[in-house]
């Protein structure tokens, strides 16, 4: 099944397989789409230009059909959540997720009262968001 897909180029990737097939990835709101048929080359598409896609479903969404678009047609996506929306990148909202869900786990064997419980659940995701978000190489102090 095909959906369909409209933003900005945020990059576009040029990509060989092991058998030497080149073909190219669109990054879209950091989401990867991949052209084997050259319709980049075709439509002339350019890091920059709001596009709209057709493309299939699952883990390596194929593009079916592409267009260049105006800025005027061009209606972003909303964010799905607002929790999304304040982290700033998809990423950093899983990586927030997956402290909060580390800490979780350690504090919730703890007896202890709610509140109390709460508050250092907190402070022990954030400790380990700011671990994860240290520079390469940094040992943790």
């Amino acid at each position: 099944m095909a959906k369909e897909v409209q933003g900005q180029v945020q990059e576009i990737l040029d990509k060989v397989t092991d058998k030497g097939q080149e073909y190219l990835v669109l990054r879209i709101e950091g989401e990867g789409y991949f052209d084997w048929k050259g319709l980049v080359a075709q439509q002339q598409v350019k890091t920059g230009d709001v596009v709209r896609l057709r493309v299939s479903d699952g883990r390596f969404p194929r593009i079916y059909d592409l267009e260049k678009i105006g800025d005027r047609e061009f209606k972003p996506a909303q964010a799905p959540s607002a929790a999304l929306a304040r982290t700033g990148s998809r990423d950093e909202f899983i990586s927030r997720l997956s402290c909060l869900r580390s800490a979780s786990l350690a504090v919730g064997i703890e007896q202890m009262p709610i509140e109390k419980k709460i508050k250092e659940l907190f402070q022990l995701a954030e400790a380990l968001e700011k671990w994860v978000k240290r520079p390469a190489g940094e040992v943790h102090t």
